[in-house]
């Protein structure tokens, strides 16, 4: 019996993802993998890592990025294609989602280009 109270959409996306550390003992590090399926509240991703339960994650996409927080860290079954490569179902919470970043990325661009154009000092 399924437990999960919103709709699944599979999406097979590719993703590129930052694992972020505590600054510490803990470094950022980069995955890439695949988005496999998404919710309202999670999503699925498979990668060729692990990623400890509790860790924070952030998922850029083409024109949003994703916040959220590993729920678990699993091995999966081989990809078709790819058989001989171990690979981890990865389950996620997501905390914040910014959309749109493209529109963003032109906002700010034009707020620096006025900035610039008035002679505003940037303040390092």
């Amino acid at each position: 019996m399924e437990r999960r109270s919103k709709i699944r959409f599979d999406i097979q996306q590719p993703f590129v993802a930052k694992i972020i550390g505590n600054g510490e003992d803990v470094p950022d590090r980069t995955i890439s993998g695949t988005l496999e399926n998404i919710s309202g509240s999670g999503l699925r991703i498979y990668s060729d890592q692990p990623i400890a339960a509790g860790a924070a994650i952030q998922i850029d996409l083409p024109d949003a990025m994703i916040l959220a927080e590993v729920l678990y860290s699993e091995p999966a079954e081989p990809h078709p294609l790819r058989p001989d490569e171990s690979r981890y179902a990865i389950g996620l919470v997501m905390q914040q989602v910014l959309q749109d970043m493209g529109q963003l990325a032109r906002m700010i661009e034009g707020i620096m280009g006025q900035s610039r154009a008035q002679g505003v000092v940037q303040r390092k």
